[in-house]
Formats: C-alpha cells, structure tokens, sequence
C-alpha cells in the first residue's frame, strides 16, 4: 500500500505514519521505523502505540540515550507505570555506562552507574558495576556503602560476589567477619541465609552450615540444584562421599538456581552484551526479573567446588586411599597346596663328532649316444647295403640306382 499520497492530507497523515512504521518494523529497518515513529509521537504524545513503537525501535537499534528522552516522555504521558519507567531507567542508564567504560571513558560510565543505582537501588547490574568503577576511582568505601544499600532493598548472588571482591588481601577470618555483616542487613532474607552458609564452608564451620542448610531444605517443597550442590560441598568437606554423591545426583533433576559466579569468570558479575541489556530493558523494567544469559544460551561453565561432578571420581580415590593407610585390608589365610614338581628330563650327551670323510672323485659322466632304431621288418631297398655294409662315397645314389634297374 502507498502512503505517500496519505501524507498530505492532514486527516490521513496519522494514519499514514503508523503505516509507514509498521513497514518499516516489518523490512527491519529500524531507523526507518524510528524516522515516522517520532513523527508520529511529536504529532500526537498521548498516542500509546507511537510511544511503544518508538521506544522498541530505540532499543533494537541499542540508541540507550534517545530511548531514556522517550521513556520520560511516555511517563510524563502515562503510558506506563512510575515503577517501570524507574526500572526501564536504571537499565538503559546501567547499559549507557557500560558503553562508556569499554570505551575509556570511566569518570561518566561511573556518574551514569550511580544514576542507575538512584533509579531502582535494588537493581543488582547497576549497583555492581558502579560499585567496581568506584574500586577503581579509589572510592572503596563509597562502593561498600552502595553494595549494602542493594542488598537492603534485594539481596542477590551478584552483590555478595561484588561485596567480596572489595578486598582482596584479607585473612579467611576477616572476609568471613565482613560477609557475615552483609548478611545481617537483611537476615530474614533467603538469599542472607544462603550467604551465611557458604561463608560457614568456607570458615571450615560445618555444623553451622549444616544447621543454615537443613533449614533452608525444610522450607521449600524441593532443593533447588544450588543447594543440592552446597549440601555435596558439605557433605563432601566431612568426607561423606556416598551422600555427597546421591545429593549429586538431586541436582541433576532439581530445578535449576544460578549462584552467578559462572557469569564472567575473568572479568565484572555481569558480563552482559547489547542484546542482553535490550532484553533486560523488558525483564527487569517490567517484572523486576534479572536475567541470566548463559543460562539462557546453555553457555554455564563449571568452576570452583560448587560443581562437583568434575571431581566425584577424585573424591572416592581420595578416600580409598585414606582407608588404605589407616585400616590395613586383612587377607585370609589359603590352605597350602602341596605341589609335585615334574621329573627333570635326562637329556643325552651329544656324541663326539666324526671327522666328515672327504668326497671321493666321481669319474665322468659318459654321454650316451642313442642308437637309431634298427627297423626289422621293413623290406631292404635294392640300394640298400644292409646294416652291416659300409657305403662308398664315391658311388653316387643315382648310379646306384641306375645299377640296380
């Protein structure tokens, strides 16, 4: 259908915006959709359709700075609600700043991550790469403070992570001091609890996490795989390797719980790309949901004791061989067998050898001559002169013949 002609006219020329729009979203051509979507929205804001239109269209085409204008438009416009207009916020101002610090910009990547963070402070993305660009501002304290905030407004894996790695040289002792500080700001938290009990393992403080665990376990219908897995560490850790093992086994089919330690091993808590921040824009901004991509993408990495099926095998050599040198393996006595030898066979002396006798000279071999056959039968011719007679040379055969006629 043409459009052009619509344009013209200004009761037609709406119309004919939205449907040059929607063209365009279908040819994917996302700057072409952009061009009449705002259009569209400059002429009427209070049309939803061109806000939403609009807006979708920045995101696919990752515009984070035009798509936060939008978004305050649409706001101011009702076209969704304070709460997600906040969340929506803090994302794109969280994928802005990222952009800026992998191009060098730090000192605006960590303004615009503290902005994040403003917007929605439980938002975990945003609070733990600010509180990293603060690390590297030298604003430690400043990066603790903000970590604590998040996790007073919603705890996640992520935060404890970021909060632990603000130290590095400490002693065991003074991390386990600190994290468990953490946790108390908001103890009635399940994800508080969970802290507290990998911080009791790594504490070496079994029966704590034990207690922690058992209780966790008790309240939900099913153990969720990271628990599975932090009661195999623990069982493990007290050299139970068969219930380390059957709770290996319940991960297998448990629902699937990401800790977030696999995200990026090398690199910040949230290794997000542009696509996962344009899908974070929706999760998040709408449900208040984070997600996970390599789970997402069936990307997880082992690492660590927190997977412990890489080393199952390691664990029951482990303590076999423990078995080994504490209990002796006691061997039962065998009866004796009395056993016959064979008779030695006599083997006979080898006689003295004989001197080999020289080979006598054979005498030559005589060829014979074979003799024609004396025919017996055969009637003598007339020139014949018999066996017994010698012929003369000096007849010829034809005189011979002549004589004989």
């Amino acid at each position: 259908m043409r459009f052009g002609g619509l344009l013209e006219d200004k009761r037609t020329r709406f119309a004919a915006l939205r449907g040059l729009t929607e063209t365009a979203l279908q040819r994917h051509d996302h700057e072409g959709a952009i061009v009449h979507a705002k259009q569209a929205f400059a002429a009427d804001p209070a049309a939803k359709w061109a806000f939403e239109t609009l807006f979708d269209a920045l995101i696919a085409a990752r515009n984070w700075n035009e798509a936060r204008e939008i978004l305050s438009k649409g706001q101011s416009k009702g076209h969704l609600s304070k709460l997600s207009a906040s969340r929506r916020r803090a994302v794109l101002l969280a994928a802005q700043s990222s952009n800026l610090e992998i191009d060098g910009d730090m000192e605006s990547a960590r303004k615009l991550a503290e902005k994040a963070v403003s917007a929605a402070p439980g938002f975990a993305p945003g609070a733990a790469l600010a509180s990293r660009l603060l690390v590297l501002a030298g604003k430690n304290w400043r990066a603790a403070g903000l970590l604590e905030d998040a996790w007073s407004n919603a705890p996640h894996p992520a935060l404890s992570l970021a909060y632990g790695d603000l130290k590095e040289d400490e002693s065991v002792t003074a991390r386990a001091k600190r994290m468990r500080g953490l946790a108390q700001i908001n103890l009635d938290h399940r994800e508080s609890k969970i802290l507290l009990a990998e911080t009791a393992l790594s504490s070496e403080e079994n029966s704590e996490a034990r207690e922690i665990l058992e209780a966790l376990i008790a309240d939900e219908d099913a153990p969720s795989s990271r628990l599975c897995g932090l009661m195999a560490r623990l069982e493990r850790a007290q050299k139970n390797t068969p219930l380390a093992n059957e709770w290996l086994r319940k991960s297998l089919t448990a629902a699937d719980e990401a800790d977030w330690s696999d995200l990026d091993p090398d690199g910040p808590a949230f290794g997000y790309r542009a696509e996962d921040w344009a899908r974070l824009v929706y999760s998040f901004g709408d449900a208040g949901e984070l997600i996970h991509p390599r789970h997402e993408r069936f990307e997880r990495i082992s690492r660590g004791e927190e997977h412990f099926l890489l080393i199952e095998s390691e664990a029951i050599i482990e303590d076999i061989s423990e078995s080994l040198e504490e209990e002796p393996i006691e061997i039962p006595e065998i009866p004796a067998i009395k056993i016959t030898k064979p008779k030695k066979r006599t083997l006979k002396k080898p006689s003295a050898k004989k001197p080999k006798k020289k080979p006598e000279a054979k005498e030559p071999i005589k060829k014979k001559i074979k003799s024609k056959p004396v025919m017996a039968d055969m009637p003598r011719q007339p020139d014949d002169p018999g066996p017994g007679a010698k012929a003369d040379p000096t007849t010829s055969v034809l005189k011979r013949k002549r004589n004989a006629h």
